[in-house]
């Protein structure tokens, strides 16, 4: 009995304890918030205008990097940038920041300790990207390298990767200049998108417990990366339902409408005007497979990239500097947008390159008498395509876009049966 109550009194303390330790956090924490608004009331006007500066300082590193995409583009016909996200941290942030790092609340030690409150996201569409471009941005001389963390190369324990780097860089104001530090993560389209997955679960580990849950898995994203690190981890077959790199899926579906509209594809010509994108790498990979040619019409800058589309039979596919002649004698010509998905901040910029690049009635006309013409949809009237092109009786838009649901529905058929049935 005495034993019993011994240890119930023990419980008591460890209680009392406990509740002591939370309170002083509580409170804590809650004075920390009042002791911060009190110091954001007192110095409205210089916080802001400290604020402001960060901004500025985000302003600087942002031009960087977009001169550098500039001088990629036109210097080596490659846009490394698919886009560049900013912030300055909100209030909230920079008081969790002060918590954590238990510092006194004063401007001069947000200053002196808190590094990342302006912050530049820079993606990428390759990995390779990534140390390219910060290799060429560190080059700067008035760039200071504080600290750099290659989640890259050692991913968190939790799938997370990025490569951090934290820098100084010179503001210039009327008077004088500051120097302020500035957080750069430069990733790729499918690090950034799946940063919500990655944060709570690695790709593997996804493929690994969503296969076990499904017969099939489609996935709709940016890098091809992720598709196939999914697959290599799956139990299940997985269908690409586009990346940046590949539309398989579409390309089946063209293929099929021309069948159904014109008979076997093989030995056929298929002219690709505009962006050598997914699409035209897709029907690159169909031409070594199906026994067809294609001939591909880009304008400068914007040209096949022959990592992506593998070893290709030269015989396959034709290159031409003119749409006009990349037509010429063609069964089939096909086009896509001009800006594909990730590329919005380029929009302006390709509307000048591709004005030479749009299908016309005189494209059609160069092409074979009974030419089809496909879009994957969604099609921008008078920027790829003319409206009476895409509305005109060689257009075969609305059914390519209903065969999409029924090669789909054979492939799932095809890949949980092993057969059609």
């Amino acid at each position: 009995m005495m034993k019993n109550l011994e240890v119930l009194e023990e419980i008591k303390k460890q209680g009392k304890n406990l509740i002591g330790t939370k309170r002083d956090e509580f409170v804590k924490q809650n004075l920390l918030s009042d002791e911060f608004i009190e110091m954001m009331q007192k110095n409205k006007k210089p916080f802001e205008l400290l604020m402001s500066y960060y901004q500025c300082a985000i302003m600087e590193i942002e031009t960087k990097f977009r001169v550098l995409n500039q001088e990629y583009s036109l210097s080596y016909d490659q846009n490394p940038i698919e886009g560049i996200k900013t912030r300055v941290k909100s209030y909230e942030s920079i008081m969790r920041k002060i918590r954590v790092k238990d510092i006194p609340v004063t401007l001069e030690s947000i200053e002196e300790n808190i590094r990342d409150i302006a912050g530049v996201r820079v993606i990428c569409s390759h990995p390779a990207d990534i140390y390219k471009l910060s290799e060429a941005f560190l080059r700067q001389d008035d760039i200071t390298l504080l600290e750099r963390k290659d989640y890259i190369a050692n991913p968190k324990p939790n799938g997370y990767r990025s490569l951090h780097l934290i820098v100084q860089v010179p503001v210039f104001l009327s008077e004088g200049k500051l120097i302020l530090p500035v957080e750069v993560q430069i990733r790729t389209i499918a690090m950034d998108s799946s940063e919500g997955l990655v944060r709570g679960e690695p790709v593997e580990d996804a493929g690994q417990v969503i296969s076990r849950m499904s017969d099939l898995v489609m996935i709709r994203t940016f890098e091809q990366e992720m598709v196939e690190c999914f697959a290599a981890n799956s139990r299940v077959p997985i269908i690409n339902g586009l990346t940046n790199e590949y539309h398989p899926c579409q390309i089946l579906a063209d293929v099929f409408t021309f069948i159904e509209q014109r008979g076997c594809i093989q030995g056929k010509t298929v002219a690709w005007v505009g962006d050598a994108n997914n699409m035209c790498n897709t029907w690159l990979q169909a031409a070594e497979v199906l026994d067809f040619k294609v001939h591909v019409s880009t304008p400068p800058g914007y040209e096949i990239q022959p990592e992506l589309v593998g070893k290709i039979d030269p015989a396959r596919f034709k290159v031409f500097a003119d749409p006009m002649d990349a037509c010429r004698g063609a069964d089939l010509v096909t086009t896509d947008v001009w800006t594909s998905m990730g590329y919005e901040a380029e929009n302006e910029a390709r509307k000048q390159a591709f004005a030479d690049w749009c299908v016309d009635a005189e494209m059609m006309a160069a092409a074979k008498p009974d030419a089809l013409f496909m879009h994957c949809l969604p099609a921008h009237r008078g920027e790829e395509v003319t409206a009476d092109v895409i509305d005109g009786p060689q257009s075969v838009v609305w059914d390519e876009a209903e065969n999409r649901m029924h090669v789909q529905k054979a492939l799932m058929e095809y890949l949980l049966l092993g057969r059609l049935a």
